[in-house]
């Protein structure tokens, strides 16, 4: 099959194509992965390195096939606590570094910045003095005021925060006084404290050309109203049921019935199934971290084991809404409220066929499941609870899927028979 970008893509792809230095800042879940692939494939470029959180480092993997698929090319994924460790600097003479949520890159004192940027930010002994091109993405830029922009500006840009009076590059402090609030500190004297922004139009002015952004408002014409897509996690099953015999059962009845198959052994397969969801909570933790530390919007997840959605909650304890099989009609709208109240929690967690269905979790415009159900109309049931007709914002629904197992064969039969079922249906 053919992949083809969305209009706004293409003008993403031809934007970084045409920069040796450059930020995409599109709001999330507008593909700027597949926006970066294509533009590293339009010029041609063999040697890439792509530096990311530990929880994306197998989907990358996987978009690069799925965008390049027998691409020329030679490619490298580090996580950014191992480019602090000085792992990524193995190769030399890069053509393309990509940073991934390079908002991970905000605080010039951080060692993952000055890995990749500089002890200084200024590029010359960090990962970025290898690489020909640099490309940032991230849905956040700023994820708290202006000077989080400083170190990829110093190390990237230098020449657009050039000083008037001096002709150098702004230091951050100075950097700071011209772009942010700030008040007296107390407990650093020394060190104001920042407390807002201030003189937007000329950063506007500073970015222009260096950064391009496009929120899900903006494209909304271009983007479907639910889209469905896999999240690739590094994991592993236990060595017993990496071995079980059920896996076989599985994958015969995949490949006898697909998922109307699957349907027909999960009395069989139970312990796999479990398993499988439990292999998953770990890497969906970390994902799901670092989409609210990037200052992600609400989310909710969809489990159905106990143990699964204990693991789940444990994990962000004073920050879940919960429904599950157990409970009052009057304790199930408790959570709805308390989800969709302003400054509540983030993180809505359901039983699939307990929260599946008469519920309305709007609040958020993403839906992760962690395990699914193997009746994909049960799925698009429970996507259809992100679904607003006051908001009519384009929602997500992503299939959780542990990478090198028998749960990528399950979970790929399982989306797409979920995604026909809400193209046609909705």
């Amino acid at each position: 099959m053919t992949l083809s970008l969305r209009p706004y893509q293409e003008a993403g792809r031809d934007f970084l194509a045409g920069s040796e230095a450059a930020l995409l800042a599109d709001d999330m879940r507008l593909g700027k992965c597949a926006q970066s692939i294509s533009a590293a494939r339009k010029i041609g470029a063999t040697l890439l390195t792509v530096v990311c959180p530990a929880s994306v480092c197998e989907t990358w993997r996987r978009e690069f096939r799925k965008w390049w698929p027998g691409g020329d090319y030679d490619l490298q994924v580090w996580s950014y606590d191992m480019a602090a460790r000085g792992k990524a600097h193995r190769w030399t003479g890069i053509d393309i570094l990509i940073l991934d949520e390079a908002h991970y890159l905000k605080s010039s004192k951080a060692k993952r910045t000055q890995a990749i940027f500089g002890k200084k930010c200024d590029g010359a002994d960090g990962l970025v003095a290898q690489a020909d091109r640099v490309w940032l993405l991230t849905g956040t830029p700023m994820p708290n005021n202006p000077s989080e922009l400083w170190p990829m500006l110093r190390a990237l840009a230098p020449e657009r925060i050039l000083s008037p009076r001096t002709g150098k590059p702004w230091n951050l402090w100075q950097f700071v006084n011209k772009f942010c609030k700030t008040e007296y500190n107390p407990h650093a004297p020394q060190t104001p404290r920042i407390i807002g922004a201030k003189n937007h139009d000329a950063l506007a002015v500073k970015l222009d050309g260096f950064m391009l952004r496009r929120t899900m408002a903006e494209v909304k014409p271009e983007v479907p109203p639910l889209q469905v897509e896999p999240l690739y996690l590094e994991g592993a099953l236990p060595k017993f049921a990496a071995c079980s015999p059920e896996i076989e059962v599985v994958r015969k009845a995949l490949a006898e019935d697909g998922v109307d198959g699957l349907r027909k052994v999960a009395a069989h397969v139970a312990t796999l199934r479990r398993y499988t969801g439990l292999a998953k909570v770990e890497p969906v933790v970390r994902w799901v971290k670092d989409w609210l530390d990037g200052g992600g919007r609400k989310i909710v997840l969809m489990a159905q084991h106990v143990d699964v959605i204990a693991g789940l909650c444990e994990a962000f304890p004073s920050d879940h809404a919960l429904i599950r099989g157990s409970g009052t009609s009057r304790g199930r709208q408790a959570s709805v409220d308390a989800f969709h109240t302003p400054g509540g929690p983030r993180v809505f967690i359901g039983q699939l066929q307990a929260a599946g269905t008469g519920i309305d979790l709007s609040a958020a415009r993403d839906v992760l499941f962690v395990e699914s159900s193997w009746v994909p109309a049960e799925n698009a049931q429970a996507a259809n609870r992100i679904v607003s007709v006051q908001d009519p914002q384009p929602r997500i629904a992503t299939f959780a899927t542990l990478a090198g197992s028998i749960d990528e064969d399950i979970q790929e039969a399982v989306r797409r028979k979920t995604a026909d079922i809400l193209r046609i249906v909705g």
